[in-house]
C-alpha cells in the first residue's frame, strides 16, 4: 500500500471538527452538555434543522459532514453516569 495515497484520503477537516467536539464536552455542566447534544443530534441529521450547516459557507454536503463529525466527538467524549 502506498503510504502517500493513504494519507491523501484522510480527512483532516473532519478529524478537527472530531476533536474539537471531544474537547468540547468535558468543559461543560450536565445541563450544559444535555443542551449541545441535543442542538447537535438536530443539526447533524439529513432531515435536522440544519442552521448550522447554512451559516457555514461551504457546500452544504461539506458541512453537514463536518456537523456529524463535530456531534460524534462530542457524544464520544459523554460523560460517564
Amino acid at each position: 500500500m502506498d503510504k502517500r495515497k493513504s494519507c491523501t484520503t484522510f480527512d483532516y477537516e473532519a478529524a478537527g471538527a472530531w476533536l474539537l467536539g471531544k474537547d468540547i464536552a468535558p468543559l461543560l455542566d450536565p445541563e450544559g452538555y444535555g443542551r449541545i447534544a441535543a442542538m447537535l443530534a438536530e443539526e447533524a441529521g439529513e432531515h435536522g434543522g440544519l442552521r448550522l450547516v447554512g451559516d457555514l459557507r461551504m457546500e452544504p454536503e461539506r458541512a453537514l459532514k463536518l456537523v456529524s463529525a463535530l456531534e460524534d466527538g462530542f457524544m464520544a467524549a459523554r460523560p460517564g453516569p
